[in-house]
């Protein structure tokens, strides 16, 4: 497939070499064959007893100019049936998969049957989280599926804010929202908010205004005295309510005024790193999103990533399996790990050390009194019911009413 995959490929990029080509000469012979009607026009004008040798001559070059866009017309043509039947060989093996190959087991061209909204729903939403409404809204139309007019407005405003935070350093926008879900902040523990005051207190006494900040300093010749002392009203009027929770990084900004006129070459330079803000933007994107109840990044996006991840290592496992004459038995799990990075690990999951199984509700983890842990089957057979045992990993005794129940 992949082989195919790179011949159709190949073959697309020239055949968008040849139409670009044939197009423009074909443009370009039209031109010339204008010019040549009004010469023949004129010439027979001047001469008309010798018009009949000026038309032949006419034609000949008529003919020679279109056999040349003909033949171009050919090769396009013929690059274009290779890649017809390219395009039917993929389909042909994506419909009717090499037996053996694996791709039978990972690939089954029924799976969103019956789920197709659910699939445009993800499209529809994936357009809207890459700010492209437009192409959201017209592919929900053509769809018949209906994207509620708020998601639609969660999104819009998201990434105005976003776009001031990045684009404009305007801290603003942000800081407004914050105060309007600070209640929700708080009982979520997000230090969003004062992020945000942070930053806004470090582009005042660096003089690194952002253009919506209603400062005056519009030459960039603010005094350093002047700086500081509008650094330090606005800490006045905006630490008091971290005053708890950020006490020690509200007496380290405290200890910058001191370095306003050198920052950049203080103990406290790393105040000025470009990833002050951006840590804000990541941190504003992820609680917004929370708030919201949707996820960070993109589900399609994610999926599309961990799938392109997985196939290839299923795909081995099932080859190998099918050699060897051994089935996949274990319904809802997978025969081999997945290297999934961090960010696409979604759920605690638990092995059992004994078992090798993973814990479910049926089957939860347990921890004994020693520390160790274990699944409830395992613990059950090493107590043979409800005898005292011993643990397996160290020499602690104890029985199954002594084990705890462990909340992943």
């Amino acid at each position: 497939m992949t082989s195919t995959l790179e011949s159709l490929l190949g073959e697309q990029d020239k055949l968008t070499s040849k139409q670009v080509s044939m197009s423009k000469y074909t443009i370009s012979q039209l031109d010339d064959l204008i010019t040549d009607l009004r010469e023949t026009r004129n010439t027979i004008n001047s001469n008309p007893s010798n018009h009949s040798t000026v038309l032949n001559d006419l034609v000949l070059k008529a003919k020679s100019r279109a056999s040349v866009v003909l033949d171009l017309q050919k090769e396009f043509t013929s690059t274009l049936n290779r890649s017809a039947k390219l395009v039917e060989k993929l389909d042909s093996s994506n419909r009717n998969p090499k037996q053996g190959s694996g791709i039978e087991v990972s690939w089954d061209p029924t799976a969103f049957n019956g789920h197709e909204d659910t699939l445009n729903l993800s499209l529809s939403l994936h357009f809207a989280r890459e700010a492209n409404f437009s192409l959201c809204q017209q592919f929900a139309a053509e769809a018949g599926i209906i994207i509620p007019d708020e998601t639609i407005r969660g999104f819009r405003e998201l990434y105005s804010i976003l776009e001031s935070l990045e684009t404009h350093h305007n801290l603003e926008p942000a800081v407004q929202w914050c105060k309007t879900h600070r209640k929700q902040l708080q009982e979520a523990g997000s230090s969003l908010e004062f992020g945000l005051v942070k930053c806004k207190f470090v582009q005042i006494l660096s003089g690194q205004h952002s253009s919506h900040d209603g400062s005056n300093d519009t030459d960039g010749t603010e005094t350093v005295r002047s700086r500081v002392k509008r650094a330090l009203e606005y800490g006045r009027a905006f630490f008091a309510p971290f005053g708890e929770t950020h006490f020690e990084e509200i007496q380290r900004l405290s200890g910058a005024v001191l370095y306003a006129g050198n920052l950049s070459q203080s103990r406290y330079a790393e105040l000025l790193s470009p990833t002050l803000i951006q840590d804000v933007v990541r941190e504003f994107k992820r609680e917004y999103c929370s708030l919201r109840g949707w996820s960070n990044e993109s589900p399609l996006l994610t999926s599309i990533m961990v799938g392109t991840i997985a196939l290839p290592i299923i795909n081995k496992m099932c080859t190998i399996m099918k050699e060897k004459k051994n089935e996949w038995t274990s319904a809802g799990e997978l025969p081999v790990e997945i290297p999934l990075l961090p960010s696409q690990r979604y759920h605690s999951v638990f092995a059992c050390p004994v078992s090798k199984e993973l814990g479910t509700d049926s089957n939860p983890p347990m921890m004994m009194p020693c520390g160790h842990v274990v699944c409830k089957e395992s613990l059950m057979r090493l107590s043979k019911g409800n005898n005292k045992f011993k643990c397996p990993y160290c020499p602690h005794e104890s029985t199954p009413s002594q084990a705890m129940k462990v909340a992943l």
